[in-house]
């Protein structure tokens, strides 16, 4: 088990830090993570803190992430690409009102639900390409994040 526990932002990336399992994150008000390229593996729990930027990418982290951020209502930057993520795309994207960045590409999740686009979420910051979603998926996904479909 990888425990962190830092309030202030914290950028750990290409250091390959290398858990068996990562299952507890502990994170002070308004941080900001950085652990992409790390060799990181396993699955995360929820996180308690608040936090503004999560970036996992270029791991081997692994589970449903369905409901895994919906009490981050704050987050502006989520980013989980290149790992074995799976399930749907959390329906509570709609209602984070500061997301700026979601990048989810190159995972296995397979469904998207019918969910309204975030307001401050726009077109070339939002990648879901390279998953295995099941049609029909919402058009904004298709317009804003290059998400296709399998039949």
């Amino acid at each position: 088990m990888l425990l962190f526990s830092v309030c202030q932002r914290q950028q750990k990336s290409a250091n390959d830090i290398q858990p068996t399992l990562l299952t507890s994150l502990l994170f002070c008000d308004k941080l900001s993570i950085d652990l992409n390229s790390n060799s990181l593996s396993g699955k995360i729990a929820e996180f308690s803190s608040v936090l503004q930027t999560v970036d996992l990418s270029h791991n081997t982290l692994a589970g449903d992430i369905s409901n895994l951020f919906c009490a981050q209502t704050d987050l502006r930057y989520l980013g989980l690409a290149n790992n074995t993520f799976t399930g749907s795309l959390p329906s509570c994207i709609s209602k984070m009102r500061n997301i700026q960045q979601l990048l989810l590409n190159n995972n296995k999740l397979t469904s998207i639900p019918e969910i309204a686009r975030p307001q401050s979420l726009y077109s070339n910051n939002c990648l879901l390409q390279n998953n295995n979603f099941e049609c029909p998926i919402p058009q904004w996904t298709q317009d804003y994040c290059k998400a296709t479909c399998s039949l």
